[in-house]
């Protein structure tokens, strides 16, 4: 996809008293390519079973002018 590109790498926020399994927070910073019009697909996956099918995702539509 070259209408967006990640910036740099995740940033994790951890919430202020974590639990093992607990929610956190990721933040993702994108920047825009060349004009046009793509879509971007987040995919949420088990970081233990590496194989194992997306369990949730996300996709928006973008356009860059």
């Amino acid at each position: 996809n070259d209408v967006v590109k990640m910036k740099g790498e995740p940033k994790t926020i951890a919430p202020e008293k974590p639990r093992p399994g607990g929610p956190i927070t990721r933040v993702f910073t994108f920047e825009p390519g060349k004009a046009g019009k793509g879509s971007l697909t987040l995919e949420y996956r088990s970081i233990v079973q590496k194989d194992a099918k997306p369990t949730k995702t996300f996709q928006v539509k973008v356009v860059v002018e």
